[in-house]
């Protein structure tokens, strides 16, 4: 068969646009004319134009047995192959379309299990080592290599301009996430800047009313917090209201805080902002320097008075 089918590709390499006819005991080459070739048909309309007498007009593709057997598997007496196109090598390769069985290409290991299965109207699957676009030495199980300097791209998209692309180019890694809009919404680098600009983020909680919102402890070597709308500076202008301790006793008392600072129970159902708090506590401080300047002025016109006492 093998040599036969040599035969035919060499003759049809040399016969070039020469009309002619063909025949084998098993093979007949109807027509070859310009770059046309037709095997069963004189009227090719191709440049490979196969058509047999099979029931229902079903053209076919035929290399090795098909020992009763369908394009999905299942064995039987089956008058001809359901498809419209076939391709076979057994335990091999199967490329099946149209009629009455599924169209797909399934391609099998030594054993006959399938191991690449790409079917046009049900599952299709590769289950056979790692898979390389781009590179002929994949090392994971999609390994993508694109060196143009446009970098390597997979895009996820449900919707138009609902996507995320997971990238990688000369300087690293990127995931890019966009919106309904088609605008970016947030990306992650393995390189320079990353950001977000949706919503909420969460560390911890699957429900954050903040931008980000962490439950547990967050560590960090440094803390830069946006300045509050006022600094208290103007506790040291010489209009500022200065509570008398007396003020300040008596708002403890009936309050059990100081004044200006939130209470616990305030604390515990809306936290605190960083920076307002430590602008109040900077607050507190320098009224607090306040009272002891005022304090020590006391102690010296008392000290002052004492030592005109004792010269009497």
């Amino acid at each position: 068969m093998m040599k036969i089918f040599l035969t035919i590709i060499v003759f049809l390499l040399l016969s070039g646009s020469v009309k002619a006819q063909v025949y084998t005991s098993e093979i007949k080459v109807e027509e070859i004319s310009g770059d046309f070739t037709g095997i069963g048909t004189e009227s090719p309309s191709t440049k490979l134009h196969i058509k047999t007498n099979a029931p229902e007009d079903r053209n076919e593709i035929k290399v090795g047995r098909f020992d009763n057997m369908d394009p999905l598997g299942r064995s039987g007496n089956f008058p001809s192959i359901y498809a419209d196109y076939v391709l076979r090598i057994p335990q091999r390769v199967q490329i099946f379309g149209g009629g009455v069985g599924r169209q797909y290409l399934d391609i099998r290991d030594q054993a006959g299990g399938q191991k690449i299965k790409f079917d046009a109207e049900g599952d299709s699957y590769i289950n056979s080592g790692d898979f390389g676009l781009g590179t002929s030495n994949p090392d994971t199980d999609l390994h993508i290599v694109r060196t143009d300097g446009t970098g390597a791209q997979i895009k996820l998209e449900a919707y138009t301009d609902h996507s995320a692309i997971l990238g990688a180019n000369s300087s690293g890694g990127v995931l890019n996430l966009s919106d309904g809009n088609g605008n970016t919404s947030a990306i992650i680098r393995g390189y320079g800047a990353s950001y977000f600009n949706a919503g909420n983020v969460g560390i911890g909680t699957t429900n954050p009313t903040y931008e980000l919102e962490v439950s547990g402890t967050v560590r960090a070597t440094t803390f830069s917090a946006v300045s509050p709308p006022s600094w208290p500076d103007f506790v040291f202008k010489n209009n500022y209201d200065l509570r008398t301790l007396e003020e300040v006793e008596q708002h403890i008392n009936e309050n059990g805080r100081l004044p200006e600072i939130p209470s616990e129970t305030e604390v515990t159902e809306n936290g605190i902002n960083l920076g307002e708090m430590d602008a109040k506590l900077l607050q507190k401080i320098e009224e607090l320097t306040l009272y002891l300047i005022q304090q020590n002025k006391k102690i010296e016109e008392l000290e002052q008075k004492v030592k005109e006492l004792g010269k009497d």
